[in-house]
């Protein structure tokens, strides 16, 4: 009797979770993708830039040691590519650096939805490439840390290295100062 009732305990407690597991994936799909899709862009605009390290020199002026720039760079959405070969051809006349084939390559990936293709792009390049408006080519932008400073003085300034996910500063100003630049809060 007990063996019968343990049974239909576990029965019970699988078909709940079965129950919502579907719930969850078939019923909320649409609402829940919402929802993250939602997070992402949040948190994408949200990203805060690291404090700038600044010098005052004896002539009275302020210069930048250390600084952050939005750097641009192209990447393609494959799976939203419906002429690849044509989408290639117009790309391969704007990045010189990429074959038209290799970039028919890229875009034939149906089921891919990120190639990075080429990082610090330059400015005419970005207005090229947004001319050709299409749907499957897209520029991106990523805070660059910069140093102004010959390498000399690299031990100094120290530099921006990750621990793990995060970004630090690692050494010198960048790693004594880190919480304050972290919280976009520059330092002379």
């Amino acid at each position: 009797k007990r063996i019968n009732q343990l049974v239909i305990f576990i029965i019970l407690v699988f078909s709940i979770v079965f129950i919502r597991i579907f719930y969850v994936s078939y019923l909320r799909h649409d609402q829940l993708s919402q929802t993250a899709k939602n997070q992402y862009e949040r948190a994408k605009d949200s990203k805060l830039t690291r404090g700038d390290i600044f010098a005052y020199t004896p002539e009275k002026k302020y210069i930048t040691l250390a600084g952050e720039t939005e750097s641009p760079y192209l990447y393609l959405i494959p799976r939203n590519s419906k002429e690849p070969l044509k989408t290639a051809k117009l790309l391969s006349t704007v990045l010189k650096s990429f074959s038209e084939e290799n970039l028919f390559k890229i875009l034939s990936k149906k089921d891919d939805p990120f190639e990075l293709v080429e990082k610090k792009i330059s400015p005419e390049t970005v207005e090229l490439v947004k001319n050709l408006n299409l749907e499957e080519v897209k520029v991106g932008y990523e805070n660059e840390r910069y140093y102004s400073l010959v390498a000399s003085q690299a031990h100094l300034i120290g530099f921006l290295g990750f621990s793990g996910q995060d970004r630090v500063g690692q050494y010198g100003l960048e790693g004594f100062y880190n919480e304050s630049l972290d919280k976009n809060i520059s330092i002379v």
